[in-house]
């Protein structure tokens, strides 16, 4: 902490003098011989200061470019990332109304779909029903004036190319031998 705030520098030199001090103090207390040492260790100190300074004075540069410039940039980039998330976040909304509008879309047009099928289909049967029962009804009373005795009653569908033709043609034949049997 020392490093990175001025306060805890000027404490920090303010106990590092004192202990070149000390050092001082003790070394003119000691002989010739010991003198050599605390020599040493007065420079180990100083240098150790020296050093300290150094790193201090660059530590508090590089928080000074850190929150001049870093911390800046660093909170636009988070903006922006805070935007871009809040966009991608609206396309996929927008983009999953789209898709049920899709799927709704689908529904009811396979319902509408289905619907027009079964009333095509019931149109269709009605009008099939029609033209197979309006010539076998008109056969079935033709059948009904010959079996009252009515041989002059007109067979329908005698020309016709189907089931219904071959009905009123067997018809025909009976209503013959039945006008010779009663002459």
């Amino acid at each position: 902490q020392a490093t990175g705030d001025e306060r805890g520098q000027a404490v920090f030199k303010t106990n590092s003098e004192r202990a070149v001090a000390a050092v001082g103090a003790t070394e003119r207390r000691m002989g010739d011989s010991a003198r050599d040492q605390v020599a040493k260790l007065r420079s180990a100190v100083q240098s150790y200061m020296d050093g300290f300074a150094v790193v201090a004075a660059n530590t508090l540069k590089a928080n000074e470019i850190y929150e001049g410039q870093v911390r800046p940039k660093i909170a636009a980039l988070q903006k922006t990332s805070d935007e871009l998330n809040a966009s991608l976040d609206a396309a996929m909304d927008r983009a999953q109304q789209e898709a049920e509008a899709v799927i709704s879309f689908g529904n009811i047009t396979s319902v509408i779909l289905a619907l027009a099928s079964a009333v095509l289909g019931i149109l269709f049967g009605w009008f099939m029903a029609r033209l197979i029962t309006r010539p076998i009804r008109a056969m079935t009373d033709a059948m009904r004036h010959l079996a009252a005795g009515n041989f002059d009653a007109e067979i329908p569908a005698r020309d016709a190319k189907d089931e219904v033709g071959e009905m009123a043609q067997a018809v025909q034949v009976l209503d013959r031998k039945s006008t010779r049997l009663n002459s």
